[in-house]
Protein backbone atom coordinates (compact mmCIF):
# COMPACT_ATOMS: atom_id res chain seq x y z
CA UNK A 1 0.00 0.00 0.00
CA UNK A 2 2.54 2.30 0.92
CA UNK A 3 4.80 1.86 -2.77
CA UNK A 4 1.72 2.47 -4.72
CA UNK A 5 0.62 5.28 -2.64
CA UNK A 6 3.70 6.89 -3.53
CA UNK A 7 4.20 5.98 -6.90
CA UNK A 8 0.41 6.82 -7.96
CA UNK A 9 1.02 9.95 -5.44
CA UNK A 10 -3.02 9.12 -4.20
CA UNK A 11 -4.53 7.36 -1.37
CA UNK A 12 -4.84 3.36 -2.01
CA UNK A 13 -7.60 1.88 -0.22
CA UNK A 14 -6.89 -1.65 0.39
CA UNK A 15 -10.82 -2.44 1.29
CA UNK A 16 -13.55 -2.17 -1.12
CA UNK A 17 -15.64 -0.28 1.31
CA UNK A 18 -17.24 3.27 0.87
CA UNK A 19 -16.26 4.64 3.97
CA UNK A 20 -12.85 3.34 5.70
CA UNK A 21 -13.39 2.07 9.27
CA UNK A 22 -11.71 3.53 12.53
CA UNK A 23 -9.32 0.92 13.88
CA UNK A 24 -9.66 0.31 17.52
CA UNK A 25 -6.83 1.30 19.55
CA UNK A 26 -5.49 -2.49 20.18
CA UNK A 27 -3.25 -0.82 23.85
CA UNK A 28 -6.62 -0.70 25.75
CA UNK A 29 -7.17 -4.73 25.02
CA UNK A 30 -3.96 -5.87 24.89
CA UNK A 31 -2.61 -8.71 27.30
CA UNK A 32 0.70 -10.12 28.20
CA UNK A 33 0.01 -13.78 28.27
CA UNK A 34 2.57 -15.67 30.64
CA UNK A 35 3.57 -17.74 27.81
CA UNK A 36 5.30 -14.68 26.06
CA UNK A 37 6.55 -13.85 29.37
CA UNK A 38 8.30 -16.68 30.23
CA UNK A 39 9.54 -17.27 26.65
CA UNK A 40 10.53 -13.44 26.44
CA UNK A 41 10.89 -12.58 29.87
CA UNK A 42 8.89 -10.03 29.88
CA UNK A 43 7.40 -9.10 34.01
CA UNK A 44 5.25 -5.81 33.23
CA UNK A 45 4.06 -4.38 30.48
CA UNK A 46 2.48 -0.98 30.23
CA UNK A 47 0.25 -1.08 27.18
CA UNK A 48 -1.32 2.63 28.05
CA UNK A 49 -1.95 4.58 31.58
CA UNK A 50 -5.45 2.12 32.10
CA UNK A 51 -4.09 -1.23 30.77
CA UNK A 52 -0.77 -2.83 32.27
CA UNK A 53 -0.55 -6.26 33.46
CA UNK A 54 2.72 -8.28 35.57
CA UNK A 55 3.57 -11.30 35.56
CA UNK A 56 6.09 -13.06 37.73
CA UNK A 57 8.11 -15.55 36.26
CA UNK A 58 8.98 -18.46 37.31
CA UNK A 59 12.18 -19.39 39.28
CA UNK A 60 12.86 -22.83 37.97
CA UNK A 61 12.79 -24.47 41.16
CA UNK A 62 15.53 -22.05 42.64
CA UNK A 63 14.64 -20.26 45.55
CA UNK A 64 13.52 -16.63 44.82
CA UNK A 65 16.40 -14.97 46.95
CA UNK A 66 19.25 -17.21 45.33
CA UNK A 67 18.27 -16.81 42.21
CA UNK A 68 18.65 -13.03 43.26
CA UNK A 69 21.62 -13.58 43.62
CA UNK A 70 22.96 -15.79 41.41
CA UNK A 71 21.33 -13.29 38.83
CA UNK A 72 23.04 -9.90 40.64
CA UNK A 73 26.31 -11.68 40.83
CA UNK A 74 26.04 -11.70 36.83
CA UNK A 75 25.30 -7.88 36.83
CA UNK A 76 21.78 -8.93 35.72
CA UNK A 77 18.66 -7.55 36.67
CA UNK A 78 17.07 -9.14 39.67
CA UNK A 79 13.76 -10.13 39.09
CA UNK A 80 10.84 -8.14 39.71
CA UNK A 81 8.42 -9.32 41.44
CA UNK A 82 11.52 -10.53 44.07
CA UNK A 83 12.31 -6.65 44.42
CA UNK A 84 8.87 -5.58 45.18
CA UNK A 85 8.24 -8.24 47.77
CA UNK A 86 11.40 -7.20 49.37
CA UNK A 87 10.42 -3.38 48.99
CA UNK A 88 7.03 -4.41 50.45
CA UNK A 89 8.86 -6.65 53.28
CA UNK A 90 11.03 -3.83 54.26
CA UNK A 91 8.15 -1.43 54.50
CA UNK A 92 6.24 -3.06 56.63
CA UNK A 93 9.17 -3.74 58.94
CA UNK A 94 9.67 0.22 59.10
CA UNK A 95 5.85 0.51 59.63
CA UNK A 96 6.06 -2.45 62.77
CA UNK A 97 9.04 -0.57 64.17
CA UNK A 98 7.89 3.39 63.85
CA UNK A 99 4.57 1.94 65.42
CA UNK A 100 5.72 0.35 68.37
CA UNK A 101 6.80 4.03 69.20
CA UNK A 102 5.70 6.87 67.40
CA UNK A 103 7.78 9.20 68.84
CA UNK A 104 10.93 7.44 69.57
CA UNK A 105 11.50 4.99 66.87
CA UNK A 106 12.31 5.59 63.44
CA UNK A 107 14.75 3.74 60.38
CA UNK A 108 17.05 5.10 58.35
CA UNK A 109 18.56 3.63 54.89
CA UNK A 110 22.06 2.92 54.59
CA UNK A 111 24.28 1.97 51.61
CA UNK A 112 23.10 0.88 48.29
CA UNK A 113 19.49 1.52 49.67
CA UNK A 114 20.67 5.12 51.04
CA UNK A 115 21.84 5.90 47.47
CA UNK A 116 18.89 4.48 45.77
CA UNK A 117 16.83 6.76 47.59
CA UNK A 118 18.82 9.69 46.92
CA UNK A 119 19.46 9.27 43.43
CA UNK A 120 15.72 7.80 42.74
CA UNK A 121 14.11 10.67 45.00
CA UNK A 122 11.13 8.71 45.63
CA UNK A 123 9.42 5.96 47.50
CA UNK A 124 11.59 2.60 48.34
CA UNK A 125 12.23 1.17 44.79
CA UNK A 126 15.10 -1.38 44.64
CA UNK A 127 17.62 -0.62 41.52
CA UNK A 128 16.91 -3.62 39.39
CA UNK A 129 20.48 -5.15 40.19
CA UNK A 130 20.17 -5.03 43.92
CA UNK A 131 19.42 -7.97 45.41
CA UNK A 132 18.55 -6.73 49.17
CA UNK A 133 18.03 -3.59 50.91
CA UNK A 134 19.75 -2.11 53.70
CA UNK A 135 18.36 -0.37 56.52
CA UNK A 136 18.95 0.72 60.68
CA UNK A 137 16.20 0.60 63.15
CA UNK A 138 16.54 3.42 65.44
CA UNK A 139 15.00 4.57 69.15
CA UNK A 140 15.73 7.48 71.27
CA UNK A 141 14.58 5.58 74.30
CA UNK A 142 14.93 2.42 75.37
CA UNK A 143 15.52 -0.22 72.15
CA UNK A 144 12.63 -2.99 73.17
CA UNK A 145 14.01 -5.22 71.06
CA UNK A 146 17.10 -5.67 72.76
CA UNK A 147 16.06 -5.01 75.58
CA UNK A 148 17.00 -8.14 77.28
CA UNK A 149 20.73 -7.24 77.15
CA UNK A 150 20.22 -5.00 80.22
CA UNK A 151 18.43 -7.82 82.52
CA UNK A 152 21.24 -10.36 81.38
CA UNK A 153 24.39 -9.56 83.60
CA UNK A 154 26.43 -12.24 82.44
CA UNK A 155 28.02 -12.07 78.70
CA UNK A 156 28.18 -15.69 78.40
CA UNK A 157 23.75 -15.84 78.74
CA UNK A 158 23.92 -12.89 76.03
CA UNK A 159 25.38 -14.60 73.19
Amino acid sequence: DVLASQRLLSPVLTCGVVAPFEEDDFLERALLPPAFAESYQVEAAKYSPDNSHQHCLSTNGSEAWTLAHWLSDRRLATRLCYRRRIEEQLCDMVEWWTRLDPVSNFASPKQGTLLTALVRGGPVAMMPWDNDLELSLYSLGPNLVLSWCSEEKSWALRA
